[in-house]
C-alpha cells in the first residue's frame, strides 16, 4: 500500500522533468514555413564572394533544415547557415574540425565590435592554425555563442526562427 503514492509520486515527477523537452507546437510550425530570403551582398559592409562548398559539404546539406553558404570576405571565410527548423543537422565548426583530426582549444568568448558575443575557438593540425567564431541569431535579436543553447530555445519555443548561424574562420593571426 505505501508503494502506491511512491510510485504515484516517481511518475509524476518523471512526467513533470520530460515536460521541457516537449517542443511547442507552434515554434516549428511557424519556424518551417519561413521562406528563405536569399544570401547577403555584405558582410561587415564588405562585398561576398561566393566560394563553392566543398563535397563533404555539398554532402552534409542534403537533409540540413535550410541552406548553407560560403564566401571569402578579404583573408577570412565566412560560412552562413540559414536554418528554418530547429535541428541536430546543425553543430559547432569545432565538430566538423575534429572530425578532421584538428586539435580544438577553446577560446574565451569574443566580443564583437559591432555588439554580440562569439563563441571562438583555434583549429590546428601540424603548422596550420585556424581560428574560428561563430554566432547563430533569431530574427528578433537573440544571439547564441553555442548550438546546444540555441536548440534548446529553439525547440522550447524560447526563440523563432529562422535563424542565422555565421561563422568566420581566419587564418594566421586574428
Amino acid at each position: 500500500m505505501k508503494s502506491l503514492p511512491l510510485l504515484l509520486f516517481i511518475g509524476l515527477c518523471l512526467s513533470i522533468a520530460l515536460l521541457p523537452v516537449l517542443p511547442r507546437q507552434h515554434a516549428v510550425t511557424q519556424a518551417s514555413t519561413a521562406a528563405f530570403p536569399g544570401w547577403p551582398d555584405t558582410y561587415q559592409n564588405q562585398v561576398l564572394q561566393p566560394l563553392p562548398l566543398s563535397a563533404q559539404e555539398h554532402l552534409f546539406n542534403s537533409g540540413f533544415p535550410g541552406r548553407i553558404a560560403k564566401f571569402q570576405v578579404g583573408e577570412q571565410a565566412i560560412i552562413l547557415r540559414w536554418i528554418h527548423a530547429p535541428s541536430h543537422k546543425l553543430h559547432s565548426a569545432a565538430v566538423c574540425y575534429r572530425g578532421s583530426t584538428y586539435v580544438i582549444n577553446h577560446q574565451p568568448l569574443y566580443q564583437s565590435p559591432q555588439g554580440g558575443l562569439w563563441g571562438a575557438f583555434q583549429a590546428q593540425k601540424d603548422e596550420e592554425v585556424i581560428h574560428v567564431r561563430e554566432q547563430i541569431r533569431d530574427q528578433q535579436g537573440q544571439m547564441w555563442t553555442d548550438v546546444s543553447a540555441w536548440y534548446w530555445a529553439a525547440l522550447l519555443g524560447h526563440s523563432q526562427g529562422p535563424w542565422w548561424a555565421v561563422t568566420e574562420v581566419y587564418w594566421g593571426e586574428t
